[in-house]
């Protein structure tokens, strides 16, 4: 009897532990039972029923595939040798999961056959020019390819990069060519661009020094002129004060018997008419 429970007690064991599955947090599982998934594994312990239920492990860590040199035919007709560098992974969840155990029977050679397709058709759209200078823009078109193809069988893109083209000689030399004339182009256009800045700045610079020298003129005619009308206004008070002082000596003289010639009346309005018309004139030699 007490073998009978001692090996009782080591088939449980034995069955226990043949049953216990430790999934890892990089994996993910699934559970068959009678061939058939019925349920679905996160990172820890689990159970399983021996000989009726399988676990089935996906790892979903990260992968690096290398592809090329490749030889492509661009748009304009021209060869050249791409490589790439894609970085994949199994997303997270059931389906992805299911997805990538079940559609594909080793996702890493199908995503592989996938990046090579991609590669080829962006590289084989797009012309030499855009292939020598727009290396990003490129790099982003197969990503997106890459990305909406292996969304079906639960991969994701974590990464896409063309990482190099490599042309022929000859039109490594065409390319050059082009891009030195690109170059000039440029320099010539912004060489340009500066001599008519450096005109406009002159033709400004002579305006201003014009408007400066016809506002000193300005200035200095309405300095003579205003000097002038001092000038006047300090006549016209002597004059009037001088005329006042003779009348009085006439009269002085006219009453003892002697007689002196008429003095003029003094006429102000005569004396501010000229004063006028030297303003005037004085005006029109400054300007």
């Amino acid at each position: 009897m007490y073998a009978v429970l001692v090996i009782g007690a080591i088939v449980v064991c034995a069955v226990f532990f043949a049953g216990v599955r430790i999934i890892r947090p990089s994996r993910r599982g699934l559970v068959e039972t009678f061939g058939r998934s019925t349920r679905y594994l996160q990172p820890g312990f689990h159970w399983i029923v021996p000989l009726v239920q399988k676990a089935v492990i996906a790892d979903l860590s990260e992968r690096m595939l290398t592809l090329g040199p490749l030889l492509v035919i661009t748009s304009d007709n021209l060869s050249a040798n791409a490589s790439a560098a894609v970085t994949v992974r199994l997303r997270d969840g059931a389906e992805s999961v299911r997805a990538a155990v079940y559609n594909a029977g080793n996702y890493l050679d199908q995503t592989a056959s996938m990046a090579r397709t991609a590669l080829l058709d962006v590289v084989g759209g797009t012309d030499l020019k855009s292939l020598g200078c727009c290396r990003k823009y490129v790099s982003e078109e197969f990503f997106e390819a890459l990305r909406r193809s292996a969304a079906p069988l639960g991969v994701e893109i974590v990464r896409a990069e063309v990482t190099e083209i490599e042309f022929t000689a000859d039109i490594r030399a065409s390319l050059h060519s082009t891009v030195l004339a690109a170059n000039e182009k440029t320099a010539a256009a912004d060489f340009a661009a500066a001599a008519k800045m450096t005109a406009e700045g002159m033709k400004r610079a002579d305006i201003i020094k014009a408007e400066g020298k016809k506002q000193a003129r300005v200035l200095a005619a309405e300095g003579e002129a205003k000097a002038i009308r001092l000038i006047c206004e300090a006549s016209r008070h002597y004059a009037a004060g001088s005329a006042q002082l003779l009348r009085i000596v006439e009269t002085a003289l006219g009453s003892g018997g002697g007689g002196l010639p008429p003095i003029p009346e003094y006429d102000s309005a005569s004396e501010e008419q000229t004063d006028a018309e030297q303003t005037a004139r004085a005006g029109n030699r400054a300007v």
